[in-house]
């Protein structure tokens, strides 16, 4: 007993909670309170889109008996909070200690150059080692066939061979540039190899080139301000809010010693700005920070794609917008993802080398009988 009635009170906190989250700043105008919470059995549980637990029966009955409205969502981290270093609470504290949910709107930084190494990103590593393999192993096939192939002989006699070790490299790196490069194969053998080789390096380049583009088109970049902290310790992104309002009152009232030198920046500068339009233009433009309710913000974030609304590392885990792609579009290629074409190639050669065996038992029998036949005429 004495544990359930740990838990209901625990219940019951977290709803207090809750509507402590707009209290503060409710008026006779905003009657909608945000209530957070987190999910804990039997008080605050999912139900499809909906919530439904003690909670929730409380809440509405709490309404009815008050008169106000409420819109209920689930704290963000997951956590009932808890203070760092810093002095900064998380969780449901957090939150409350925030009083309207703020963040940060600013542009995308696109400042960042690529790396030197960009251009393997389409393929991860061990598929770069597997292409090497594959290019080292179609070469020697090419050799041995070509060796072993009476067909690719001019003159049997004199052991003449255009396709040497570094001449069938040579082969099969120029097939990667579709342009190909001589001696030509006269060999079945031979062409089998080749064609393998062939196909596998039109898929491949078909492959990079679109993974290439793909992942391109769809970086991400982030923004240089973090939260904040970032934002109160750095001076050559300006920053502001909307005159007047709760955002204001709560950087005008915080005892946080970044949250005061952000107020007294703003209130030095006058960055305010007179409507939520303006501030999202602003921020747009570029070097400036918009500080403004988080739910207000994610809406623009959703809307314009080079904005991006900052709070905590958390957001880009529990939030989605328009502008996010499909991570599996972009990363590097594993070597599972190309088995099929390493598969194609390996049968290739191993069909081109058993063809180049044949030939030579063919031509060596055919050249037996001839003997013979001499013989017996002699």
């Amino acid at each position: 007993m004495q544990i359930d009635s740990r838990c209901t009170l625990l219940g019951c906190l977290v709803c207090v909670t809750g509507l402590l989250l707009d209290l503060g700043s409710c008026t006779a105008a905003q009657s909608e309170l945000r209530i957070t919470t987190i999910k804990q059995d039997p008080y605050t549980m999912s139900k499809g889109s909906q919530l439904e637990g003690y909670c929730m029966d409380l809440l509405s009955e709490l309404a009815k008996k008050l008169g106000f409205r409420f819109k209920v969502q689930l704290v963000k981290d997951a956590s009932y909070g808890r203070q760092d270093e810093s002095g900064n609470w998380n969780g449901m504290i957090g939150e409350v200690v925030r009083g309207t949910g703020i963040s940060i709107l600013l542009q995308k930084d696109i400042s960042e150059s690529a790396g030197f190494l960009d251009f393997l990103s389409p393929f991860s590593a061990e598929t770069w080692i597997g292409i090497l393999v594959a290019y080292l192993g179609t070469a020697l096939c090419v050799f041995l066939s070509a060796r072993i192939s009476p067909c690719e002989w001019s003159q049997p006699s004199g052991e003449e061979n255009k396709f040497s070790l570094l001449n069938s490299l040579w082969f099969a790196a120029g097939a990667l540039t579709l342009q190909g490069a001589g001696p030509h194969p006269k060999a079945l053998s031979v062409r089998i190899v080749c064609c393998s080789w062939w196909l596998f390096a039109v898929v491949l380049l078909a492959c990079y080139f679109s993974n290439l583009s793909s992942s391109k088109a769809s970086d991400a970049p982030q923004a240089t301000v973090k939260g904040f902290e970032d934002l109160a310790n750095q001076d050559r992104m300006e920053y502001g809010c909307l005159a007047g309002s709760s955002t204001l009152a709560f950087f005008k009232n915080s005892n946080n010693p970044s949250y005061r030198r952000i107020y007294e920046h703003m209130e030095r500068i006058n960055s305010f700005v007179t409507s939520m339009d303006e501030g999202v233009r602003r921020a747009r433009e570029g070097n400036f920070a918009f500080i403004g309710e988080s739910v207000s913000l994610d809406l623009a974030v959703a809307r314009h794609c080079d904005l991006a609304g900052e709070l905590s590392y958390l957001r880009s885990k529990w939030w989605a917008s328009s502008c996010t792609v499909d991570s599996a579009q972009s990363s590097a290629l594993q070597p599972h993802s190309l088995k099929g074409m390493f598969l194609v190639l390996a049968l290739g050669l191993v069909v081109g080398l058993v063809l180049a065996v044949l030939e030579l038992t063919a031509r060596s029998r055919s050249t037996a009988g001839d003997q013979r036949v001499g013989a017996d005429v002699c």
